[in-house]
């Protein structure tokens, strides 16, 4: 997901930016008006930086791996009538 999310901030930062300067460059050369693409360009760049970071920080938080807890360590002492039992389990 993180990488889906970072690929589509950087085309919707391309898409904004492109959209903008060809807007620019519309308004300098006096062509005709072409808004529908500059509005198209521009709106898509925008709805790819929403989609994008929220799967950048959705693909980028940590799971934790989960190990089986080992078994600790056991030393038990059992006193009984005329003995005494001693048990120990190391890992």
């Amino acid at each position: 997901m993180m990488t889906g999310g970072i690929a589509l901030t950087c085309l919707g930062a391309v898409s904004i930016l492109a959209g903008a300067l060809y807007g620019m460059s519309l308004e300098l050369t006096n062509s005709p008006p072409a808004k529908d693409v500059v509005m198209g360009m521009t709106i898509g760049g925008l709805v790819g930086l929403g989609a994008g970071i929220p799967l950048i920080v959705i693909g980028g938080k940590r799971v934790p791996v989960h190990e089986p807890p080992s078994s600790a360590s056991a030393v038990s002492v059992l006193v009984g009538p005329g003995r005494l039992t001693f048990q120990g389990q190391f890992h």
